[in-house]
């Protein structure tokens, strides 16, 4: 979960499905979902700070039955590192650079990641992309500011993972990834309060 305050602004459903050329209006969700099955990266979250100096975008990639079970989050930041310079450049950036690195990312330590810098015209761009995966699913979220270079502190936005059962609560904090902290990143929704533990209250 990312967290935000009101000096940012999150996408609409709408806006966030017209970056994914999806017509609302138009479109079942059976159909949206045949789409999201078969297309190979979709939009998810968009969210932009109100001076426009900082943006957050989650994309997630279906990578099939056979990339899911073998590409791991390192290896898709090996990827990016190598495909991200001349991706940027054919937009017109220059003094590209992409080096490896980790971060400790919602609770979760040393995520495979890419810290990117980049000049567009006289605009210092920074970037950290963040490589996640869960089933056949890799999920990217990049971390974007501009004149400085904030991401780390933008990172830590994202502080919690929420469950939308406490039934399930116990199954999630098994299946998380060793580095992951339960006790303190995992909280559940549910109706009433708890004797202990994070939750949030839903109606």
């Amino acid at each position: 979960s990312c967290t935000l305050d009101d000096s940012w602004y999150f996408y609409t459903d709408e806006q966030i499905d017209e970056l994914n050329g999806f017509v609302r209006e138009s479109t079942s969700d059976e159909e949206l979902k045949t789409r999201l099955e078969s297309s190979s990266s979709v939009q998810d979250m968009y969210a932009a700070s109100t001076d426009g100096l900082m943006t957050i975008n989650v994309v997630f990639t279906n990578m099939g039955l056979l990339g899911g079970s073998t590409v791991t989050p390192q290896d898709v930041a090996e990827l990016s590192v190598e495909q991200v310079p001349a991706a940027l450049e054919s937009y017109g950036f220059t003094d590209v650079t992409a080096q490896l690195t980790t971060v400790d990312f919602a609770g979760q330590k040393n995520v495979p990641a890419v810290a990117v810098s980049a000049m567009n015209g006289d605009i210092a761009t920074y970037e950290l992309l963040v490589c996640l995966k869960a089933g056949n699913y890799s999920f990217s979220v990049t971390l974007c500011s501009f004149t400085e270079d904030v991401t780390a502190q933008m990172a830590e936005l994202f502080d919690r993972l929420y469950v939308p059962s406490a039934d399930t609560l116990a199954a999630v904090k098994a299946a998380l990834p060793e580095g992951y902290d339960p006790e303190t990143r995992v909280v559940a929704m549910t109706a009433e309060a708890p004797q202990s533990g994070s939750y949030v209250i839903v109606s």
